[in-house]
């Protein structure tokens, strides 16, 4: 089968030569990571094959100890044996430890630059169920990239990500907005050379995962059955209340995701207060702890919070209190605690319709 073989830390080619033969053909790297060069082949079982290291370039003194280190190939490292998923939402266990890159092959941006990359991309397809927008994810302890595309070929792809990670998560995303009927090809490649296992998922993006589409909650008391599976978060958006608070080691713990920057899985609600009166919303997820918190304002990066979340009101239950102004709009976010996604039930009530 196909194999790969790796050689870190030393300038230089990895090239194969069978037993009794000159070199065989094998994928060439490209030179896109200095310390880090593979080739491929397709290797015939019983077969004996040679291995040779050759330094990178003799000025750059290319010379020194390296670590070897070969493995299969994942069966979707081509774009052409992408793996097919179908439906509307599901999930898989991936990874692209081995993968190369092919010839042609376009390295996915970041943040508007090309990341650091060694090419370690598998390949996903999928036609789209419906006219919806649809987040793609690759969730794991290593950083990856995701990107949607269209077109036939590798080397004449389209690039047709509407949204994609702005920040350095280990719960990387991209979202498309997709034709029904329209056939998609879903790219997951290494970020800072970072290669190992993932979940991939994929699921409708709620209606209100943005702020400018949050559902309008109205009266004095109110509950709403919600989901927060699918989203995403925005550019400007502001941080979530386990981001603001920071993150305990026992959390870092349980998500194994990068301390620097907590995941964010929001959605929004927009209330006009009826009444002057101090009011609380709570939101109890089926499976996870939403966070919760309260904003006044018009525009995403001009939103002021108010009141106070309650961090403790259960491992399934997020809460925020505040006084409300009569005929003031608020911005109610409901997240998830360490990127966690779920169900969940949102309440709103007045301390006096308690009473009552």
């Amino acid at each position: 089968g196909e194999q790969h073989l790796n050689g870190q830390q030393a300038m230089g080619f990895v090239r194969f030569r069978h037993s009794d033969s000159d070199f065989l053909e094998t994928k060439a790297p490209k030179p896109l990571f200095p310390d880090d060069r593979y080739a491929t082949l397709h290797a015939v079982a019983g077969t004996v094959y040679s291995v040779m290291v050759v330094d990178w370039d003799y000025f750059l003194n290319g010379m020194g100890p390296f670590t070897l280190n070969w493995m299969p190939t994942p069966k979707n490292d081509n774009f052409a044996k992408a793996i097919t998923i179908k439906g509307s939402s599901g999930h898989l266990d991936g990874t692209n430890l081995g993968a190369s890159v092919e010839k042609d092959e376009a390295i996915p941006k970041f943040d508007g630059t090309n990341p650091d990359s060694l090419g370690s991309s598998v390949w996903y397809q999928w036609t789209a169920p419906a006219n919806a927008s649809y987040r793609f994810g690759a969730d794991g302890k290593t950083h990856h990239i995701v990107a949607v595309t269209s077109g036939e070929s590798v080397d004449s792809l389209k690039d047709e990500t509407e949204i994609a990670s702005q920040r350095k998560t280990s719960k990387y995303f991209a979202t498309v907005n997709a034709v029904k009927g329209a056939k998609y090809n879903i790219l997951v490649e290494d970020y800072h050379a970072e290669q190992g296992a993932f979940d991939f998922n994929w699921d409708p993006r709620p209606v209100n995962d943005d702020f400018g589409n949050a559902i309008l909650l109205v009266g004095k008391v109110m509950t709403v059955e919600g989901t927060n599976v699918g989203s995403t978060d925005e550019t400007d958006e502001p941080a979530p209340a386990q981001e603001s608070a920071g993150t305990t080691d026992a959390q870092k713990k349980e998500d194994d995701a990068p301390a620097e920057v907590p995941a964010r899985r929001s959605v929004w609600y927009r209330w006009i207060a009826p009444y002057s009166d101090p009011t609380s919303f709570t939101a109890v997820g089926d499976k996870f702890k939403p966070y919760l918190k309260a904003y006044r304002g018009t525009a995403l990066n001009a939103l002021t919070p108010v009141g106070m979340e309650d961090s403790a009101a259960g491992e399934t239950m997020g809460r925020v209190s505040f006084n409300a102004a009569a005929g003031t709009s608020y911005y109610i976010l409901v997240d998830g605690a360490h990127g966690k996604t779920g169900r969940f039930s949102l309440s709103g009530v007045s301390s006096v319709s308690a009473a009552k």
